[in-house]
C-alpha cells in the first residue's frame, strides 16, 4: 500500500521539495500531509536547470494526483508515487501511515 506525502518529500529526481500548500490541520508524524492539486514546492528541481528545461520549474513541481479513497480538507491526499505536474514523488513520506 502506498504510504502517505508529507511536507518536505522530494520528487525522482531528487529536488523540488514539498513546501507551501500543504495541510493546515490535517497531519502525520507530526508534518502537514500533501494534498493533490494542491501542494507544491517553492524550489526547483535541483538536478537540472530549471532555466533551460521548463518542466523542472518549481511550478511543475505541483502534486497533481492522490488518493481516489482519502481526502483532507476536501482534497485527495497526495501519497509518495503519486504524479506531479512533471515527475512523480519519491518520498520518504511517513513509512507508518499507508493510504489507499
Amino acid at each position: 500500500m502506498p504510504i502517505i506525502s508529507v511536507i518536505g518529500d522530494i520528487n525522482v529526481h531528487g529536488g523540488g521539495a514539498f513546501d507551501q500548500g500543504l495541510s493546515a490541520n490535517v497531519s502525520a508524524g507530526n508534518k502537514a500531509v500533501a494534498l493533490a492539486g494542491q501542494t507544491g514546492s517553492g524550489s526547483n528541481d535541483s538536478q537540472y536547470d530549471a532555466r533551460t528545461r521548463s518542466q523542472h520549474r518549481a511550478s511543475n513541481q505541483q502534486a497533481a494526483s492522490g488518493s481516489a479513497n482519502v481526502f483532507a480538507n476536501n482534497k485527495p491526499v497526495h501519497r509518495v508515487g503519486d504524479g506531479r505536474l512533471e515527475g512523480a514523488t519519491a518520498g520518504p513520506g511517513i513509512s507508518s501511515v499507508g493510504v489507499n
